[in-house]
């Protein structure tokens, strides 16, 4: 199968008050079409950061990353920017719901940050909504929602795009274990349907087991298990 995203010889290093940390020291990853991948390591183990600079939400200081083959953190933050909305959507642990906003409005952000708001594009998100068994929240806003109600919707949120690469940064992590099931299923369901490609941190290893690659960032690197 064709790598649609590689990370190679990714150095991270912070300077703090004169003090150069090194996160990250030669780490690498390959992610495949239609392929899941965990990242799993101890607490303070730089995943996060990791995940972030695959996403190119954060810089980095040696390495390159290429998204189908060409290389991509090169390019101008403008241009970072649209490859981020078209290609790429995120899950976090803490939802990161707008407020102010319906549960509808919300899960069409990302395209509303492009264009105009299409009648596809409300199809699109109903039917993402009853695939996430929420199509009767639509119109409500998000602290009428359980936390598993807007977890769902973040997940919507993250397909509504048909991205080539979801990254997911401890999406259960605030759940309790029976609500975290249930959307734990519903979401490796969806994204196997799409034909999605994810990168997922997590600390629940039974849902980083169930992903077809897991890796362990240990000694600043990545290490296939």
């Amino acid at each position: 199968m064709t790598n649609i995203l590689e990370l190679k010889n990714i150095k991270k290093t912070y300077n703090t008050a004169g003090n150069i940390l090194t996160v990250l020291d030669g780490a690498n990853l390959s992610v495949q079409e239609q392929q899941t991948v965990a990242i799993v390591g101890e607490s303070g183990s730089g995943k996060s950061t990791f995940l972030h600079i695959a996403s190119l939400l954060d810089k980095f200081d040696e390495g390159e990353i290429l998204l189908d083959g060409k290389e991509i953190s090169s390019l101008k933050d403008k241009e970072k920017s649209v490859i981020r909305n078209k290609n790429f959507g995120f899950v976090y642990q803490s939802h990161l719901l707008l407020q102010e906003f319906t549960v509808l409005e919300n899960i069409l952000m990302p395209i509303l940050i492009e264009r105009k708001i299409k009648k596809a594009d409300r199809i699109r998100a109903g039917e993402l909504l009853a695939k996430l068994n929420i199509l009767e929240c639509a119109s409500k806003f998000p602290t009428e929602l359980s936390g598993g109600q807007q977890q769902r919707v973040a997940i919507a949120r993250a397909l509504i795009q048909s991205p080539k690469i979801v990254f997911a940064d401890e999406p259960t992590g605030n759940l309790d274990p029976e609500t975290a099931k249930t959307v734990k299923d519903l979401f490796n369901s969806l994204i196997a349907e799409e034909n999605i490609s994810l990168v997922i941190v997590s600390h629940d290893l039974t849902l980083a087991n169930s992903c077809d690659k897991v890796y362990k960032l240990e000694d600043k690197q990545l290490i296939e298990n």
